[in-house]
């Protein structure tokens, strides 16, 4: 698997098998995510998703707390909008 940086402190992995379109709606979502977990945990320090077949995992790391959110579905995008959002709400 390839680790990709789309910003300072996010990073994605295993994404390269998938059609470049869906990758940028992907990446698109991350970054909008990792903003609002950012602003709701009040820094972010790393933010790295996993994709791996059907399943999806989060790591969000500010300070000392780290979060952690799994999910997993056939498709990526509901897989990856569930943890997302169950990752805002651990970090509220």
């Amino acid at each position: 698997m390839v680790k990709v940086q789309l910003g300072g402190n996010i990073s994605i992995e295993g994404f390269e098998g998938m059609e470049p379109a869906k990758v940028i709606v992907a990446k698109k979502m991350i970054g909008l995510f990792a903003k609002k977990t950012g602003v709701a945990m009040g820094s972010l320090d790393a933010f790295d998703v996993k994709l791996s077949g059907d399943s999806i995992t989060i790591h969000a790391k500010a300070g000392a707390r780290v979060l952690e959110e799994k999910a997993e579905d056939k498709n990526v995008f509901v897989a990856l909008s569930n943890a997302l959002s169950a990752i805002i709400e651990k970090a509220k």
